[in-house]
């Protein structure tokens, strides 16, 4: 193994983690007295309240950020479960737009947008200009990290290392175990699918492999959501577990839909590795949003009966 390579990848999954973060950071910022008011003012019903929570993660970049706001909002009875359960639906087809600007080939403007964004960060006396200056830098080091993911990723598989160590994790069950505990860890899907479309982009992962991550990556998003009601009433853990349980029953309707389309076939003229991985990512959530909509309401009186179980909440707790 390159132990030059291994490290240059590490240090391109940091730049890349930290970009994501950083990006999310300077946007609820900005936004951050505007979501909730946004999500309340526009998430009138079910429906709208998918197109609220879509819109608003596109442009905050954290799905956790506004499940989380529509769970305290549901806490504080301002929206209904109904209303909640639409925007933490909506919000995960939102968080695909990050993935989306990854196949977007900004590296060559990368340069310019982090000097620029440095500069503007550093002079500019307004809070608001400062933060989007932080996001064009940060948008700018989000390419550096993609590139220097892919280029040391090369040379780490360049003998079949990489290839080899994925290989034992390219059985379905694995695979979704992988994309959860990485999503879990790094408390971002946008981040570990950044990460994806790199090692798919340089074939240290399978297509195949890549599609049951993808399908992993969004049960391991729930988490934060999860963690942030525990201490919360019944109507906000009921949104957090709903959640879950909404990204575990996609997960299990999307794997069923995939042993008859087997998608790196259907996806087969999508050349770009990159961009396979975004084809997925966007595909699973809205085939789970489309699907699993009309019973919304179904999977929501069973969060609010799950989370009557409070020892198992207290247990959870207490842990933590």
């Amino acid at each position: 193994m390159d132990i030059r390579a291994f490290f240059a990848f590490l240090c391109g999954v940091g730049i890349f983690l930290f970009s994501v973060v950083q990006m999310s950071e300077a946007m609820k910022a900005v936004f951050e007295k505007r979501t909730g008011a946004v999500l309340e003012k526009y998430a009138s019903n079910r429906f709208f309240g998918v197109i609220a929570g879509t819109l608003s993660t596109a442009v905050v970049q954290s799905s956790a950020a506004v499940t989380v706001t529509a769970v305290s909002l549901a806490d504080s009875g301002v929206l209904s479960l109904s209303q909640s359960v639409g925007i933490i639906m909506g919000s995960n087809i939102g968080t695909t737009v990050t993935s989306l600007l990854t196949v977007l080939n900004f590296s060559a403007a990368a340069p310019f947008l982090i000097l620029s964004g440095a500069f503007c960060a550093l002079v500019a006396k307004k809070k608001s200009i400062r933060n989007i200056a932080l996001f064009l830098c940060s948008f700018g080091l989000l390419f550096v990290g993609l590139e220097t993911m892919k280029d040391a990723s090369k040379a780490l598989n360049e003998n079949g290392f990489l290839s080899s160590l994925f290989l034992r994790f390219s059985s379905k069950p694995a695979a979704v175990f992988v994309g959860f505990a990485s999503t879990a860890v790094a408390q971002s899907s946008s981040a570990t699918v950044g990460v994806l479309q790199s090692l798919v982009s340089t074939g240290a992962i399978s297509r195949e492999s890549a599609v049951f991550m993808v399908c992993g990556q969004n049960i391991g998003a729930t988490v934060p959501t999860l963690f942030s009601a525990l201490r919360s009433g019944k109507a906000a853990r009921a949104a957090a577990v709903f959640h879950l349980i909404f990204n575990i029953f996609g997960t299990a309707f999307f794997l069923l839909l995939s042993a008859f389309v087997p998608f790196p076939a259907f996806l087969s003229e999508i050349e770009d590795g990159k961009a396979f991985v975004c084809a997925v990512h966007v595909l699973f959530n809205l085939f789970c949003t489309a699907v699993l909509f009309p019973f919304a309401e179904h999977f929501a009186k069973i969060s609010l009966i799950l989370t009557k179980r409070r020892a198992v909440l207290k247990k959870l707790d207490k842990i933590i």
